[in-house]
């Protein structure tokens, strides 16, 4: 999932994108009409099923967004700074979410992010610098330290 969830939307009206991908699976119409339906349900965005995207808010985009990956069931799911043109409720939301995901389990989260507040549930965290690995542990391994020598705000 990208930081600009205008890169990933395809369609128009919100459930036309939601339901692209599987559309590429030629999945069965009633079979993808309940598939997105749960989903929408799941994020608290079925309101916009009828909805243009272009005239929804940076926040509503970014779940509909996720929508269109979550509908495909995925293993995992990498996020690419997904918080970054976020205001803060909807920053706080989006990271709600992809802590149910990993905590559900059914869905590896890998995580980018120059914030490191939002790697506070992780697992594991790998920090680059300069292109090189810094740092590749267990996130209660990561100190002020490490953070510094790796040239990020404490």
């Amino acid at each position: 999932m990208f930081q600009n969830p205008e890169d990933q939307l395809i369609y128009s009206i919100v459930e036309e994108d939601i339901a692209f991908g599987l559309e590429n699976l030629g999945i069965e119409t009633r079979r993808m009409r309940s598939m997105i339906t749960r989903v929408m349900k799941e994020l608290g965005i079925e309101n916009l099923a009828k909805k243009n995207v272009n005239m929804l808010s940076l926040g509503q985009k970014q779940l509909v967004a996720l929508a269109g990956i979550l509908v495909m069931s995925p293993e995992y799911i990498v996020f690419d700074e997904p918080t970054t043109m976020l205001d803060s409720k909807n920053k706080k939301n989006i990271m709600e979410i992809i802590r149910k995901l990993n905590k559900k389990g059914k869905i590896g989260v890998i995580l980018i992010t120059n914030i490191i507040e939002d790697t506070k549930d992780s697992e594991k965290v790998i920090i680059l610098n300069k292109g090189k690995i810094a740092f590749d542990d267990k996130k209660s391994k990561l100190n002020k330290h490490i953070l510094r020598k790796a040239g990020l705000d404490v």
